[in-house]
C-alpha cells in the first residue's frame, strides 16, 4: 500500500483539530466559570442594595424602660429663691421619655406668729432623648401640671380669742415649664439628670398669666431604672 502525500499529513491535521478542539472547550468553561462568578457576585450585590420596602408603619423593634427617683430643685416664687424636693419617675419609649413628677417646699415659716407660706407641684412630661447611648446627652421636654400656693396660721390654738380666720388661703394654678436637660450614663442602671427651665404658671379664672410666681428652675435629678 501506498501512502499519498496527503494521507502522510492527516494524522498531523486530526492531531491539530484535536488540539484546537480541546484549547475550545477549556475556553468555553472557563468563560463559563468567570461568567456564572460575575452573575452571583451581581445578584448578591443587588440583593445588599435593594431599596427598602417602605410602608406607613413601621415593624421595628421598640424598646421599652423605666426609671423613678428623687428629684431636688430651685425655683424662684412669689419673689423669693427657694429650694424644693420631690420625686419623679415615667416610661421610655425608644428615645421618648413620659412620665409622672411632684415637689413641694415651704416659702416661710414665722414661729413668732406661727404663720407658713409653700408650694407645691405635681403633673406629667414628655421628653425626648437625643443619641441617648452617649455618656453625656441631651433631653428636650416640657411639664405639664397644677400648682398650689397657701399660707396661714398654722397653730389653731393661737387663734382663740381672736378674730383672726384659722384656715390656709390658697391660689391654684396650670403650670407648663419647657425644659433641657443633660442627662448623664452613670452606670447602665443609675443616672444623673441636670436640668434648667421657665415655669409659668396661670390662673384662667383670675386674670390669666402670674408672673409672680412663675419664674427660673434648676434641677437635679437621680434616676434608677431600664434604659437599653
Amino acid at each position: 500500500m501506498i501512502l499519498t502525500t496527503t494521507d502522510r499529513l492527516r494524522p498531523a491535521e486530526n492531531k491539530r483539530n484535536f488540539m484546537l478542539y480541546k484549547r475550545t472547550v477549556v475556553t468555553l468553561l472557563l468563560m463559563g466559570i468567570v461568567g456564572f462568578s460575575a452573575f452571583a457576585e451581581t445578584a448578591g450585590t443587588a440583593e445588599n442594595t435593594a431599596p427598602e420596602y417602605e410602608t406607613l408603619s413601621k415593624d421595628k423593634e421598640v424598646f421599652v424602660g423605666g426609671y423613678g427617683g428623687p428629684m431636688m430643685i430651685v425655683t424662684s416664687l412669689n419673689g423669693k429663691t427657694v429650694p424644693a424636693v420631690g420625686a419623679t419617675g415615667g416610661v421610655i419609649l425608644n428615645n421618648f421619655h413620659l412620665g409622672l413628677y411632684g415637689y413641694g417646699t415651704l416659702l416661710d415659716i414665722n414661729t413668732d406668729m406661727e404663720t407658713l407660706e409653700g408650694y407645691g407641684e405635681g403633673g406629667f412630661f414628655m421628653g425626648y432623648a437625643v443619641a441617648s447611648h452617649k455618656v453625656i446627652h441631651p433631653v428636650f421636654g416640657v411639664a405639664l401640671g397644677a400648682g398650689s400656693s397657701f399660707s396661714g396660721y398654722y397653730d389653731d390654738d393661737a387663734l382663740e380669742g381672736t378674730d383672726l380666720d384659722d384656715d390656709l388661703a390658697f391660689r391654684t394654678f396650670l403650670v407648663v415649664t419647657p425644659q433641657v436637660k443633660a442627662d448623664i450614663n452613670l452606670t447602665s442602671f443609675m443616672r444623673m439628670s441636670l436640668g434648667v427651665g421657665y415655669r409659668m404658671n396661670f390662673e384662667p379664672w383670675n386674670g390669666g398669666y402670674n408672673e409672680d410666681w412663675s419664674g427660673m428652675t434648676a434641677s437635679l435629678e437621680f434616676h434608677f431604672g431600664k434604659f437599653h
